[in-house]
């Protein structure tokens, strides 16, 4: 399996931990987003950012939606895989299937989500 890098939205240090030494062990190298800012989308977006092959969100980011910073990514045309992560209720299907966005479960298991991330890219 070849290594690829992902960027993974979270703003707790220690779930972005935990997911960088799982996802590690499955050759996905996490490129860690830690702030939630106005500019976030415009930086996924921007070098060396652009060049992950997918991007995943925490479902609840420091008062914002990680689904709606997903939607709104693929608003702004990206077509990489993007996943959505939550320990909470589930999201609208409806919502996730009209945006190509996929959906797991905290905890997440991380040899699927890497053979997941490595049959999408």
């Amino acid at each position: 399996m070849d290594s690829i890098e992902v960027i993974y939205v979270e703003d707790d240090e220690q779930e972005a931990f935990i997911m960088t030494i799982g996802m590690g062990r499955h050759n996905v190298k996490i490129i860690h987003i830690p702030r939630i800012s106005s500019q976030i989308l415009d930086q996924i977006l921007s070098p060396p950012y652009n060049q992950a092959a997918a991007v995943i969100f925490d479902s609840v980011l420091g008062g914002e939606n990680g689904l709606d910073l997903a939607t709104n990514l693929r608003a702004k045309g990206d077509t990489r895989p993007i996943f959505l992560i939550t320990a909470g209720e589930n999201p609208s299907p409806q919502l996730l299937k009209t945006n190509h966005i996929e959906f797991r479960r905290k905890p997440v298991n991380f040899e699927e989500l890497a053979a997941d991330l490595q049959q999408l890219v």
